[in-house]
Parts: C-alpha cells; sequence; structure tokens
C-alpha cells in the first residue's frame, strides 16, 4: 500500500457529480435499495472520474500497488472506500473513491471451468462491502506499513493487519492463525501474484544498492535523490512503496551510525 496524495479534480467533474448528488433521483433513493444505488452510481461519468482516480495514484491500485489503466474497465474498477451500501451520503463524493485492480476475478474467470481454482482473491474483489480501517488517503497510518524481503507486508497495528491480512488478502492464502501474524508465512500468492511482485521489487531496491555503491560510499543525500526520482514520475513503477520502504529504512540506519 501507498499514501496517496489527494489532487484536485476537474470543474466538470466536480460540478456533474455535485448535481448528480443532489438530483432528486438519487435524493430519493433509500439508504436501503443497494441495486438502485449501484445502478444510480453506475450513470454516473465513470470513464472520468477513473482517468482522474488512476491519475491521482500514478497508475497504481490503491491497494496491491499493481499497475492499472484508466481506459482498462474490465482491470481497473471504482472502489468506494466506505462502502455504498453502508453510506449513500458518501457514494458520489470523489474523496471517497479509489481505482483498484480486478483483484484476481478476471484470472479466475479465464480458468477452464473444470480446474478447480485455488488462487484466492485480493483488494477490492475479497473486500466486497467491508469497511477499512486503514486508509491509503491517511500518510500516518501508511507509514505503519512494512515489508519484507519475500514479498510479504505486515503492519504492528492489529486492525490493520486484519485489513491487510483478511479484509483484502493482500498476503494470499492464510489460516486464522497466520492472519494474526505480522510477517506470516502464506500458503499460496494470490491470483495476481502480487507476493511475488513485491519480492521482485525488493530485488530492485538490491539492485539499486549495488549501483549507488558501485559509485562510492553510500550516503542519505543519495539515497534521497534516489526516492525522489522514483516518486516524480507521472506513472510509478508497480510495487514502488516497497523499494521506497526499504530506501528509508537504510537511510535511517546511515544516520543513526552517524550519531
Amino acid at each position: 500500500m501507498l499514501y496517496i496524495q489527494k489532487r484536485s479534480a476537474p470543474d466538470s467533474l466536480k460540478t456533474t457529480l455535485l448535481q448528480t448528488e443532489k438530483s432528486i433521483e438519487w435524493q430519493s433513493i433509500p439508504q436501503e435499495n443497494h441495486k438502485a444505488l449501484r445502478d444510480y452510481f453506475d450513470k454516473a461519468p465513470k470513464d472520468e472520474i477513473r482517468k482522474y482516480l488512476v491519475a491521482q495514484q500514478h497508475g497504481l491500485c490503491a491497494y496491491c500497488m499493481k499497475r492499472i489503466y484508466a481506459d482498462d474497465v474490465l482491470h481497473t474498477t471504482i472502489e468506494h472506500f466506505v462502502p455504498l451500501s453502508k453510506d449513500k451520503e458518501k457514494g458520489l463524493r470523489l474523496e471517497n473513491m479509489l481505482a483498484v485492480c480486478h483483484g484476481g476475478r478476471q484470472n479466475n474467470e479465464e480458468e477452464s471451468n473444470h480446474k478447480e481454482r485455488t488462487r484466492v482473491l485480493c483488494c477490492d474483489a475479497k473486500k466486497g462491502s467491508e469497511t477499512l480501517k486503514i486508509d491509503p488517503y491517511n500518510a500516518i497510518m501508511m507509514e505503519e506499513i512494512e515489508y519484507n524481503k519475500f514479498g510479504i507486508i505486515g503492519t504492528n497495528n492489529e486492525e490493520y493487519r486484519k485489513d491487510i491480512n483478511r479484509t483484502l488478502q493482500l498476503n494470499g492464502m492464510l489460516s486464522p492463525e497466520q492472519q494474526t501474524q505480522k510477517f506470516p508465512t502464506p500458503q499460496s500468492d494470490t491470483a495476481t501474484d502480487i507476493i511475488k511482485g513485491r519480492k521482485d521489487a525488493y530485488r530492485k531496491y538490491e539492485n539499486l544498492m549495488k549501483k549507488l555503491d558501485a559509485k562510492g560510499k553510500i550516503t542519505t543525500e543519495q539515497i534521497e535523490r534516489t526516492i525522489n526520482h522514483l516518486i516524480s514520475k507521472e506513472s510509478y513503477d508497480e510495487y514502488v512503496g516497497v523499494i521506497v520502504f526499504f530506501l528509508r529504512r537504510k537511510q535511517r540506519y546511515i544516520q543513526a551510525q552517524k550519531r
């Protein structure tokens, strides 16, 4: 997961959503009529919303950091952070929306029907209508996210760990006991192979360190320049949060050695 810094949306999009929110049709739908709410939301300018969200997230899924595309309606989903079924008032607010990957739905559907589907879903495909405690829009919360070299995402916060391991299933298939562990050893990857992706990102970090080391002594300034390069891109590298996490950790280690 990676902190998502909010951008200002186009005025035309904000105006359209505000008009929709104030419309008699939307106002007349009761909160408990989930299907009607969903059907009406489907009439919103979803292509524009998706384009705005994907740009805001630098082309990465808000939960797993896998590549997503604004024009790929099959693989990129508009997700309500607080589910539409639970809070109609936030249903048309951009600050309550995220762009996420398909979470493995397409992978499983493409497998032959006679083949047992053992790979688990993740992200919104697994989350469904549950409400998360951990919020990608919250920088302080995102600071509590950690990774290890095996591609596992973890945290010391028990509530966030539940979101990661059970609700979003970002660490693949886990037993109930493993779901309570900070860095569990999964029984299998997700249907979108995000554990492998994070593991590969750690290898990229190692290669970056080798390149920095080849230039001489690794310094905090060198690392800072590398981080700024990674996060200044309009389209982030997949799983860039893993690389930035380890670079920041290395930076803190060097600073501590100087004291």
